[in-house]
């Protein structure tokens, strides 16, 4: 049993396959191709048939996938500190208002970040 790397007409790889050349090909879809071998997507494209290393820039996440990851990020963050606002909550006035500013932030991180690889995150209160 052979295993197949399979890519689309950009050379970007969409999946796998575990089996022989007789069945890969009666299961290809329409635009895509197969190289026999296993090249993970994350590290290679395919140029000509050949599996080919990614440049550092190619590597990147895509844009959408790191907006994304900031916002479930930023998301846990405002999850992780709910405790701090509830009436019940131990803190200080002062603290509470800290803490109401930290969330403030992270909220508003999104539309204040210019570059999503390398946000600037708020500090936690202590």
């Amino acid at each position: 049993m052979n295993t197949y790397t399979l890519y689309n007409s950009d050379g970007e790889i969409t999946g796998y396959f575990c089996g022989d050349a007789e069945t890969l090909a009666l299961n290809l879809s329409e635009g895509i191709s197969a190289i026999e071998g296993e090249y993970f997507h994350n590290e290679y494209k395919i140029v000509d048939g050949e599996a080919v290393l990614k440049t550092d820039a190619e590597k990147l996440q895509p844009l959408e996938e790191v907006w994304s990851d900031l916002r479930m990020t930023r998301n846990i963050l405002l999850s992780d500190c709910d405790w701090t606002q509830a009436i019940d909550s131990p803190l200080t006035d002062a603290q509470k208002q800290a803490w109401q500013t930290y969330r403030s932030t992270l909220r508003s991180l999104p539309e204040n970040t210019i570059d999503p690889r390398n946000p600037t995150w708020p500090d936690k209160p202590s």
